[in-house]
């Protein structure tokens, strides 16, 4: 996730709002997939 941020930090010109959105976006998308098999 750190490396994902950086890299998107230094592409774009990207602000502090929209960095963090889309760091939020790729995370989900990592964590969706197994939230059917965890444990409540």
């Amino acid at each position: 996730m750190t490396a994902y941020m950086n890299d998107m930090a230094n592409k774009e010109d990207i602000d502090g709002s929209r960095l963090l959105l889309e760091g939020l976006k790729y995370r989900l998308k990592l964590v969706i997939p197994y939230a059917d098999s965890w444990e409540q």
